[in-house]
């Protein structure tokens, strides 16, 4: 049996003694005697007449009534007595006034000696160290968390600068839609303008001028890039210093006191055009003329084109067609017919005084009286073109073609002939003073009545008579 058990026993047992000593007192009165004395009162309860029980705990406690009126009941887990009373459990205290101090025990066994202890320092020294190994197991597990939280910040950062990068590009590539959006729109919106000025005469680039009477008017420095103005009144207009690049002038009429001076023409269409001619007006004395002087007409469209009597002095007709033109009476003194096509055009009397006619092609071209002093005649072509009376004094010519050229009374005073072609040339009566044939070909050509005078030969060689 263990002491707990044994302890609980003891307890117990104690205190069903104290109950009965407290009943036995309780009821000492009754035990005095036998004798009746007479007073005739009910006699008192006897012992066994108390009822003393024990339970465990107040939980196992009965009711309080009539059935437990008087019992008293000792509870264990508290070691204290309980008794049922009209006004239900009442607790009783047993527990009298503490007693004096007994007397001190005989000392108890010396115990076994214990382990040494550390000094003092040492020990403080050990609980710091075992601290400090504590707080840096901590610290190496809060650095490597902020080393992790590092890297996820470096990956933050690198994920944030990835949609900077982004957000810089798509920005930009915005710009650039809104600047290509703003050059669409100036495009739309100019093609707009041509499109509203190819249906009206408003006299600005591409404009539908097409007949409009345009006479007296100052257009001079003028932007009409690409205007029509097919058939239009032009005369005594003034186009000064204008542009009319890429324009349609075709059966423009443009004479009578119109002036072109420095006007830009180029790849111009103007075909038919007339820019001059005999039309018996008083007031031009029939002759009416035309200032054109320093147009470019690059690569114009000018066939069957009418100059007649017009100033084209230090005109550009580079590349231009001027087939079947009329250019007769025309001031071309200056000009520049490099590589034009000027194919059956009439030109008499016309001046090319000091000309640059490189490779122009002049087949068939009516060139009576014409005056080609100084003028640059490399490679030109005059197959079969009416050069009578012609003046060529000191112009080159060399390379140039005159097979079957009708050089009749022609001037080549001091002309340059080398390497030209003559075959079947007529130069009857031609000036060939100081002329220079070296090296040409003149088979079948005719010099007939010819002037010669210290005129080189095709053999290089200077003769005074006729070495046809």
């Amino acid at each position: 049996m263990s002491l707990v058990t044994e302890f609980s026993i003891m307890r117990r047992a104690n205190a069903l003694l104290l109950a009965f000593l407290m009943a036995t007192l309780s009821l000492a009165g009754c035990f005095g005697g036998g004798d009746d004395d007479g007073s005739g009162e009910e006699p008192a309860e006897t012992l066994d007449e108390w009822m003393v029980y024990s339970v465990d705990s107040g939980d196992d406690l009965p009711n309080c009534n009539s059935d437990t009126l008087g019992r008293l009941y000792y509870v264990a887990d508290v070691d204290t007595f309980e008794v049922c009373l009209t006004t239900g459990w009442s607790f009783i205290n047993i527990k009298g006034a503490d007693g004096a101090q007994g007397p001190a025990g005989e000392p108890g066994p010396q115990g076994e000696p214990g382990m040494d202890g550390l000094p003092a320092n040492e020990s403080m020294m050990y609980n710091l160290e075992q601290q400090l190994l504590t707080m840096n197991q901590d610290m190496s597990v809060i650095l490597m968390n902020i080393s992790e939280i590092e890297n996820d910040l470096g990956g933050i950062d690198n994920t944030i600068q990835l949609y900077y990068s982004w957000f810089t590009q798509i920005n930009t590539d915005v710009i650039n839609i809104e600047s290509n959006l703003s050059l669409v729109w100036d495009a739309i919106l100019t093609l707009e303008s041509n499109l509203a000025n190819a249906s009206s005469c408003q006299l600005v680039p591409y404009a539908n001028c097409a007949g409009a009477n345009l006479s007296h008017m100052n257009l001079s420095g003028m932007d009409l890039y690409g205007i029509n103005l097919r058939g239009a009144n032009l005369q005594n207009t003034n186009f000064d210093y204008a542009t009319l690049d890429s324009a349609d002038l075709r059966n423009v009429i443009a004479f009578y006191n119109a002036s072109f001076i420095n006007t830009g023409m180029n790849y111009t269409d103007l075909e038919d055009a007339r820019f001059g001619g005999y039309l018996g007006h008083v007031e031009c004395g029939g002759f009416c003329s035309i200032n054109l002087t320093g147009a470019h007409f690059g690569r114009a469209n000018l066939n069957y084109a009418n100059f007649m009597f017009a100033d084209l002095t230090d005109t550009s007709f580079s590349r231009a067609d001027l087939s079947n033109a009329d250019l007769r009476s025309t001031d071309l003194t200056n000009v520049h017919l490099q590589e034009a096509q000027l194919i059956g055009a009439r030109l008499d009397g016309a001046k090319m005084i000091d000309g640059w006619l490189r490779y122009a092609d002049f087949t068939d071209a009516e060139l009576r009286h014409a005056n080609f002093t100084n003028a640059s005649m490399w490679h030109v072509d005059l197959n079969n073109a009416d050069l009578r009376d012609v003046i060529l004094t000191g112009a080159v010519a060399r390379y140039a073609d005159f097979t079957d050229a009708d050089l009749r009374n022609a001037d080549l005073t001091n002309a340059y002939l080398r390497y030209a072609d003559l075959t079947d040339a007529n130069l009857f009566s031609a000036n060939l003073t100081d002329a220079n044939f070296q090296s040409a070909s003149v088979s079948d050509a005719n010099f007939e009545d010819s002037i010669w005078s210290n005129t080189i030969w095709t053999d290089g060689v200077a003769y005074d008579t006729n070495q046809a």
